[in-house]
């Protein structure tokens, strides 16, 4: 025990729960000292799951160790997928969630790994408190997990309250009492009262603006009742509606708020990771798609459709002294970029028009953007501007039979000495002069073996 500490004693169930009931420093700290104090000497010599991968957690230097991101982010995500949506409109509102619930699970992770370390550092690697304070984030979860079920329930109902029919027909919002068997005071208030939908109290007062809130509202066609209160009654992080904010945790939250302006620059250049989120979940549960692989320590994406064309039978021809076939370098060029942090998904290329004909494809979908891919295996003064002009026919009949943007071609070097700046910028400048006013392409993207950077040129 560490000098000056109390003897071990006794600590409610609830008792870390409260820190999203009273927000502020003392009561993390009183929460964490009376849990830690607890749980000390509880622990048995065997290793279970959860000590196996904080052992992992300490011996990790990344500051938002991925295994532990990928835990807390997939848990919160099944929280939002508890509430079902349908339509496009609603599963738009279901994607921008997932994106902030899996932010919000970084901020917490990088919190975490601080706290973690910290411990190990000053308690001179003592495990009894370092697994407190483990054990106290993970029992958090379990808030921040019915929290956004609440939240994201509160959101769907609100679009639902929204739509035309239901605002005229049940113009008012009743706000319905808690469901818990002890309630808390804070929103008793609003018990049975009932408000306009435009009014300016829903903006900032909904169910599940405190944590582990279980009221509900209905609407109704009732008349509004007198003497309302005005009041604004939210925890930080929860602070807006998730239906027209688009957020289920808000920045004001305390991993944000905890993490300070060095912290908050460390955990946003993992941005990857929620931008890229919902293309990897789309990929993993549509059976379409193979070989999907998502990086939770960059936010790397890679996806390969079923339809999508292998041009890697014995006949085909083959490049470099390996004999590599063009499937091979396009997945060479995926894989670069997969470990880069991009989205990398290759296309259906087998789509059929109306009358059975098979439509123009493209053969990627980078960081959400449509583009071909074009391995580059000679170097002569006019290979790019080539290349460029063929793309830029395919681009255009694309755009032309499916009425989807794209403007953009993708070159791969394998080999690195084929890739030359001034040989690109040469290339771009001759193509230009070519196609003249003929030109769709914008952008050209080189990917080159070895170099983890995306090389992009503007092509004008």
């Amino acid at each position: 025990m560490r000098a000056g500490a109390t003897s071990p004693r006794p600590i409610a169930t609830s008792a870390l729960d409260r820190l999203y009931q009273i927000d502020t420093p003392e009561a993390l700290q009183e929460c964490l000292n009376g849990f830690i104090l607890a749980v000390k000497g509880s622990f048995t010599l065997a290793k279970t799951k959860e000590e196996e991968l904080l052992d992992r957690i300490l011996a990790d230097d990344s500051p938002v160790p991925a295994e532990l991101l990928q835990r807390y982010a997939e848990n919160l995500i099944k929280a939002v997928r508890a509430v079902p949506m349908h339509g496009e409109e609603a599963e738009r509102l279901a994607e921008k969630w997932q994106a902030n619930v899996t932010r919000f699970a970084a901020y917490k992770t990088y919190c975490a790994a601080q706290d973690i370390r910290g411990i190990a550092e000053e308690e001179g690697g003592d495990m009894d408190y370092i697994k407190a304070m483990f054990h106290a984030y993970n029992r958090y979860q379990a808030a921040e997990y019915n929290t956004a079920v609440a939240r994201a329930r509160t959101g769907k109902q609100w679009q639902q309250f929204s739509e035309d029919d239901n605002v005229r027909l049940f113009p008012n919002i009743k706000w319905l009492p808690s469901l818990s068997a002890t309630p808390r005071e804070e929103h008793m208030p609003f018990y049975n009262r009932i408000w306009p939908k435009d009014d300016p109290f829903w903006a900032y007062n909904q169910p599940g603006t405190l944590w582990n809130c279980k009221c509900d509202w209905e609407q109704t066609d009732e008349d509004p009742t007198d003497g309302n209160p005005d009041r604004r009654i939210v925890k930080p992080g929860l602070d807006q509606n998730p239906a027209t904010s688009g957020q289920i945790f808000t920045d004001t939250a305390s991993y944000v708020r905890r993490s300070g302006r060095e912290g908050r620059a460390i955990v946003e250049s993992f941005s990857p990771v929620w931008e890229h989120i919902n293309d990897y979940l789309r990929c993993r549960d549509n059976d379409d798609y193979a070989d999907v692989a998502f990086r939770w320590d960059n936010g790397g994406l890679k996806a390969t459709h079923k339809g999508h064309i292998s041009h890697d039978n014995p006949n085909e021809e083959r490049f470099f002294p390996e004999k590599l076939s063009a499937t091979q370098l396009e997945n060479e060029c995926q894989n670069i970029l997969f470990k880069s942090g991009h989205s990398a998904i290759l296309l259906n290329e087998i789509t059929l028009a109306a009358n059975g004909d098979i439509l123009p494809a493209l053969d990627l979908q980078m960081d959400g953007r449509l583009m071909d891919i074009r391995s580059i295996t000679k170097n002569n003064a006019h290979t790019i501007r080539n290349v460029l002009s063929t793309k830029n026919n395919q681009i255009k009949r694309f755009v032309s039979k499916t009425g989807m943007d794209a403007d953009t071609v993708c070159l791969y070097f394998h080999d690195s000495t084929l890739y030359s700046k001034t040989l690109i910028t040469a290339g771009i400048e001759e193509y230009v002069d070519l196609v003249k006013t003929k030109n769709k392409i914008q952008h050209v993207i080189c990917v080159v073996a070895g170099n983890t950077n995306v090389i992009e040129f503007n092509v004008k």
